[in-house]
């Protein structure tokens, strides 16, 4: 008996320390446009692109209100079921934020829009990090506005590395066959496309500190991020 009862104690342990290799950080992060930009049409860039769907994680929200379960090691319940098309690497969404009262202020402000805001828990790792996809809420059939993808590496300090990308839109026009163009719809009689007008990007990277609130700058839109140990 006493043989059986300390072989589980000692795997217990093991199993303790091996779980606590696998720490897992929260991310906060809001992602806000600047609705006064006139002037700034020369920053237009070439259209960006997404890494390989293999390398890609996405946020999904859980049915349950904590990440308890996920620390404990237990499988979370999605929300939705998952796309075969979507990236299999997926982290999930926390229900609070410790960046709201940064959001709320933006969102007070005549001159600010927020376009993307969310918590989430994920491992960090040294080489092959995912790409986090960021994109803002579709309206309809329209394309989004915020498109692109973050990254947070682990080494001797923490690294994120940021690739966003803001559509401008032009007027709706009756559809032409042209690369340049989102289609926002169709109906019997006509349908319409979205031109892209230009696409400003963001690409930059800096070293985050545990607990402290990180701005990143642009002339069009900018980003807060906090990363902690959970």
């Amino acid at each position: 008996m006493k043989i059986i009862k300390y072989g589980a104690l000692f795997l217990s342990l093991v199993s303790h320390l091996a779980l606590s290799d696998d720490e897992l950080y929260r991310v906060d992060l809001i992602v806000f446009k600047r609705l006064n930009t006139q002037g700034l049409e020369s920053l237009s860039q070439e259209t960006p692109s997404y890494p390989s769907l293999a390398q890609q994680a996405i946020i999904k929200p859980m049915i349950v209100e904590t990440p308890a379960e996920t620390m404990l090691g237990l499988e979370p319940i999605e929300s939705e079921p998952l796309n075969a098309h979507e990236p299999t690497q997926i982290f999930y969404q926390l229900p609070d934020s410790l960046i709201q009262n940064q959001a709320n202020r933006l969102s007070r402000l005549a001159d600010y829009r927020v376009l993307f805001h969310k918590s989430w828990s994920q491992p960090l790792v040294a080489n092959n990090a995912p790409a986090i996809i960021i994109e803002s809420e579709q309206e309809g059939n329209y394309h989004q506005e915020l498109q692109g993808y973050i990254r947070l590496n682990k080494h001797r300090h923490i690294g994120l590395q940021v690739n966003l990308w803001l559509n401008r839109f032009g007027q709706a026009q009756p559809r032409v066959l042209d690369q340049g163009a989102f289609f926002v719809g169709e109906s019997s009689s006509t349908s319409l496309a979205l031109p892209v007008k230009a696409i400003y990007q963001m690409a930059q990277s800096t070293r985050l500190k545990s607990g402290q609130i990180h701005y990143i700058d642009h002339p069009l839109f900018g980003v807060l991020v906090r990363f902690s140990k959970q």
